[in-house]
This record gives C-alpha cells, sequence and structure tokens, in this order.
C-alpha cells in the first residue's frame, strides 16, 4: 500500500533524585577512608500520541490507525560507595572510588495503551472504535552498573589543579517495564560501557576570599547505537562533551557560596524516519542513520556552611 500521512507527539519528564549520607576517617596522617550509603528515586511521566494512514493496494479507502500511551512510575534504589584518598606527598592526592550497582526495592506504576483501527472495509466502523489496556500494576527496573573512579590532585594553598576518569561498567538488555501481558521485548534498554573525564582547576585570586574555578568533561552515552535496519526511531547515542566555568566567594570563615555555568554541547547518530517520493509508488517510508545534536546551558548556584 502507500503511506499517504503519519505524525506523532511524545513528552517525558525524567525526574532523578539522590542522597548520600557519608562518613569518613583519618587513620593515618596520609590515608583517608570513607563509606557513604546512598538512594537515588526516579520518577517518570510518559506520554505519546502516533497516528498513520494507510492506503491499501488497488483501493480507494485508506486505513487509520491511532495509538496512544502513557505511564507513570516511581522507581527506588539502594547503592553504597567506598573511596580513599591517599598523599604520599604535601599536597598530591591519589584518589579511587568504587559505587556499588543499584538495588532496586520497589518500582511499581501505571501503564495505559490504548489502539484504535479504521478499517475501510468495514464501512460502519469509526476512528473512535479501539481497546484501552490499563495496568496498574507494572514493574518498572531501572538498573544502575558498577561505577570505579581513579583521581588525582595537586594543592597547594593557592591554586588546585585535578583530574579524574569514572568507568560506568556495561548492563546487558532487560526489560525496563515488566507485565505478564506486555511483550518483554517492547521496552529492551541496553547500557555499555562509559568513559567518562573530568579535568579542572582553582585559582584563589582574591586570599581566602573569592576563588574562580574551570574545568573540561566528557559523557559518553551508554545508549546501544541504533542500525541501520532498526524500526526504532528513538533510540540515540550522543557523545558530548563541555566546559564550565565558576568560582566561590567566601562570606565568613564557616560559609562560602558557590557559581558556575556550564556549557555542554554533544553529537551522535540516530535511526530517523525518512519519507521521500516516488512517481509511481507513491510515497515511500524507510529509515536511515541521522547525525542528532545537543547544545545545552547550565546556570548553578549553590553555598555550603562548616557545622563544626
Amino acid at each position: 500500500g502507500q503511506l499517504l500521512d503519519m505524525g506523532g507527539s511524545n513528552w517525558l519528564v525524567d525526574r532523578v533524585f539522590q542522597g548520600t549520607l557519608s562518613y569518613a576517617i583519618r587513620p593515618l596522617p596520609w590515608l583517608q577512608l570513607g563509606v557513604s550509603l546512598g538512594f537515588a528515586v526516579r520518577d517518570l511521566s510518559v506520554a505519546g500520541l502516533n497516528s498513520t494512514v494507510v492506503r491499501p493496494s488497488g483501493g480507494s479507502d485508506s486505513t487509520v490507525s491511532l495509538s496512544y500511551s502513557e505511564a507513570e512510575v516511581t522507581i527506588w534504589n539502594l547503592y553504597a560507595q567506598f573511596g580513599a584518598i591517599v598523599e604520599p606527598l604535601e599536597g598530591l592526592r591519589l584518589g579511587v572510588s568504587i559505587t556499588t550497582p543499584h538495588v532496586r526495592l520497589t518500582g511499581q506504576g501505571r501503564l495505559d495503551l490504548l489502539e484504535s483501527l479504521r478499517d475501510p472495509t468495514d464501512p460502519s466502523q469509526s476512528l473512535g472504535q479501539g481497546s484501552l489496556l490499563t495496568y496498574d500494576d507494572a514493574e518498572y527496573h531501572w538498573k544502575v552498573p558498577m561505577a570505579l573512579g581513579l583521581g588525582v590532585a595537586y594543592q597547594r594553598p593557592r591554586f588546585a589543579v585535578a583530574a579524574d576518569v569514572k568507568l560506568h561498567l556495561p548492563v546487558s538488555r532487560y526489560a525496563a517495564i515488566r507485565h505478564p501481558t506486555v511483550s518483554s521485548t517492547e521496552y529492551d534498554v541496553e547500557r555499555k560501557l562509559v568513559v567518562n573525564v573530568n579535568v579542572g582547576g582553582e585559582l584563589w585570586v582574591l586570599p581566602d576570599k573569592l576563588a574562580l574555578r574551570a574545568g573540561l568533561f566528557t559523557n559518553f552515552s551508554s545508549e546501544p547505537a541504533p542500525d541501520e535496519q532498526a524500526l526504532v526511531d528513538g533510540e540515540e547515542r550522543i557523545n558530548l562533551f563541555g566546559a564550565t566555568f565558576g568560582g566561590a566567594y567566601r562570606t565568613n570563615d564557616a560559609s562560602l557560596v558557590t557559581f558556575a555555568l556550564q556549557f555542554m554541547y554533544g553529537s551522535g547518530d540516530r535511526a530517523q524516519l525518512r519519507l521521500r517520493g516516488d512517481g509511481q509508488q507513491g510515497l515511500l517510508l524507510d529509515y536511515q542513520k541521522a547525525t542528532a545534536t545537543d547544545l545545552s546551558i547550565l546556570i548553578s548556584i549553590g553555598g555550603a556552611v562548616d557545622l563544626d
């Protein structure tokens, strides 16, 4: 048949909150040890509406399909982090950290699927006739892998420089949404090995009063790269890199205010839908690799208070 028209709109709000309770000791003048117990809460709100109009071969009427999906879920995870800092020479610090995989506590939510189809062979059928499936007990999973961090820093009273590398181990393909009546391959997720690099420095231009900071960083996507023959146009693999500029202003001996401006740019591949015209067959539908880009600016304002 001939594809006459298709369109859609998808909306996603993804909120993540992480909190940790940490404890650190210095058993030796040159050694620091720390442990953190953390929890992560992820709240997802997703909705999508898509339509397709196809005219069967040799027919004069069209088949119209309409699909709508909506999901609401909150996922709770626990994790732990262990770290150590060694200072073999005054001012030179070497650090290592290990973050355990997230342990799922709970993650049940609602999933609504609406499908409606107008069949041209049945003139009495309207587009409003369809089936609505509601799952109030769908299970949601969010797997975050083990991470290993290695860092080095050199600190003096007026300046400091630091660099670190963090490895996020891969996670094999798993079903993000699970329900007995939902296909286990419809919402598959996979994470590949990710290596993030950060380099930065700090300079106190006014001793004990004003510090300026700058850094470079990378943030490579862990989503699988799309296949040229993929029939899903939502999977992306974008490699990000950026720079941050900021500083800190010490208001008194026990508190300071921080500020930062972050620029991030990324590019990568995604499977993109393409419609092309053909004089004999009408519109043809296929998928191809296309370049995806991302540019963002983040403004941060914060502070710290020493309670001791």
